[in-house]
């Protein structure tokens, strides 16, 4: 007997995740999701958070900064921005998670600004996404 193609048919309404490209995904996660759940919360920023303390390290050798989200101090950048305190206290900040343009908006009170000898770098607290300024 001749196979029976199969048939998808396309759903009535997108996740809004899937149709808008700007909030970053990262193992299968979007911000919406790890700011609702601590364990998508650590595989969604645990890559930004590297990074972040990778180029602190490197940039500012003396950092010593206390977190502008939970008021803690921020010796190891992603152990801190990894832990249930920064999670929770982002959450409590935010009282509802923000639509995607809230979200990647660089004036928002969750984008953290570092002074470097290259120029102001910026980390987004909620999407993890960061860069120079002059950058983003």
């Amino acid at each position: 007997a001749p196979a029976v193609p199969m048939v998808f048919k396309k759903p009535a309404a997108m996740d809004a995740r899937q149709v808008d490209k700007r909030a970053p995904n990262r193992d299968g996660v979007t911000y919406r999701e790890a700011i609702n759940d601590k364990e998508a919360w650590k595989r969604y920023m645990c890559q930004p958070a590297a990074e972040l303390q990778q180029f602190i390290f490197k940039a500012i050798p003396t950092f010593g900064s206390r977190c502008p989200v939970c008021d803690a101090g921020m010796n190891g950048v992603q152990e801190h921005l990894l832990s249930l305190k920064h999670w929770k206290s982002l959450w409590n900040k935010l009282g509802s998670v923000p639509d995607v343009n809230a979200a990647l908006d660089w004036t928002k009170p969750w984008v953290e600004t570092f002074q470097t000898m290259q120029g102001p770098y910026v980390f987004n607290h909620v999407t993890g996404e960061q860069g120079f300024r002059e950058v983003v």
